[in-house]
């Protein structure tokens, strides 16, 4: 168990070793990350990575990380799990930046369509003027500044293509667009991914300049560019609109990207499986089966298919199903994040260590 003002230079070896192993395939044990609070700290995911878009523009940046940092320094690390933070300004911030009005209300961050009726008036390219863009310029160098190499910085949760066009233009729109206006639709996805792509390169090149590793919104470590890829909208439509809007998205991020991971989120996402399956530089799949679903660990025949596919795989998910995966498929090629989004205690945290250990997992 280490702290995070404690990881010492050796930890961070380790993670380097461990990590690099698994993206190569030549680990041969699952990676299990534990991130733990004291009992009696109030902490939530929540409060490590607060959706910055509560914040008015005019607060100073710095006076929300000291907040965010108070929060940080009681976490400590168990396994595979490392200090990390993001700047979280809601799913596909990029939205944002192209024009959508950011609102936060209810815990949750909304980008709402553009005031256009006109699908053919939508022009998605990046704007470097927009406000929030510096402010997310902004948020990642101070960010960087203030805690250079003592945890890792991931890049923003940009969001995935037709996701950002929904924000933009509404998705029971776009749903009717996709049929009346496909050629539009290809037209303005290939813009957002150029903007995607431009968002992702800028905010990378100023991590990469005291960072060794990279990370995401997931809490991934990565020896170069990573990112989780993803289209929650593909839940709305067919394998064949998906092969047309989409696969081309992500294979275009895919040769950018060293470490890409793809975000399946859904039952209904799953009909896209094969088509991501398929695509060689992607290095693995994300479940999460979804509000209302069965937990991680009663989908092993998916689990199945990602791993004799080739591909790793990265699930939020509990101890004592982290283990059923483990006995029913091996460990091999899993990545466990603990507490399926809620932060164990340290008293949890290293009983659920010590029931790895003992089963010969860790």
């Amino acid at each position: 168990m280490t702290h995070w003002l404690e990881f010492s230079q050796a930890d961070w070896q380790r993670i380097e070793l461990d990590w690099t192993s698994w993206w190569q395939g030549m680990l041969d044990r699952p990676l299990v990350a534990i991130e733990t609070i004291p009992s009696n700290s109030g902490i939530t995911l929540a409060d490590l990575y607060t959706q910055l878009g509560k914040y008015g523009l005019d607060t100073p940046v710095d006076s929300i990380l000291d907040q965010i940092e108070i929060h940080l320094k009681k976490v400590e690390y168990l396994g595979d799990a490392f200090p990390r933070w993001w700047p979280n300004f809601g799913p596909g911030s990029l939205a944002a930046i192209l024009g959508s009005e950011l609102e936060f209300v209810n815990n949750t961050t909304w980008f709402h369509p553009l005031p256009v009726e006109d699908l053919f008036s939508i022009q998605p390219g990046f704007n470097r003027i927009s406000p929030w863009w510096k402010r997310h310029q902004e948020f990642m160098e101070r960010a960087i500044a203030r805690w250079q190499n003592t945890l890792v910085i991931g890049n923003t949760d940009i969001g995935g293509n037709l996701d950002v066009l929904a924000s933009l233009r509404g998705s029971n729109r776009l749903l009717t667009d996709l049929v009346d206006h496909p050629d539009q639709i290809e037209v303005l996805t290939r813009q957002i991914t150029s903007s995607w792509l431009e968002m992702y390169t800028a905010l990378d090149g100023l991590l990469c300049r005291t960072q060794k590793g990279r990370s995401y919104w997931t809490p991934f470590w990565a020896p170069g560019r990573m990112a989780l890829l993803q289209c929650d909208f593909s839940s709305m439509i067919s394998p064949k609109m998906f092969n047309q809007f989409v696969l081309p998205d992500i294979q275009a991020c895919c040769e950018v990207i060293e470490y890409p991971f793809y975000h399946l989120d859904g039952r209904a996402a799953t009909r896209h499986l094969d088509a991501l399956l398929s695509i060689e530089k992607l290095r693995g799949i994300q479940w999460v089966p979804g509000a209302g679903e069965p937990p991680a660990e009663e989908w092993l025949p998916l689990l199945s298919k990602i791993r004799e596919a080739g591909k790793l795989c990265q699930i939020f998910i509990s101890a004592q199903g982290a283990l059923k995966i483990c006995r029913e498929l091996g460990g091999q090629g899993f990545a466990f994040n603990i507490g399926d989004g809620v932060l164990l205690t340290v008293e949890e945290g290293l009983a659920c260590t010590n029931n790895f250990q003992n089963e010969g997992f860790i």
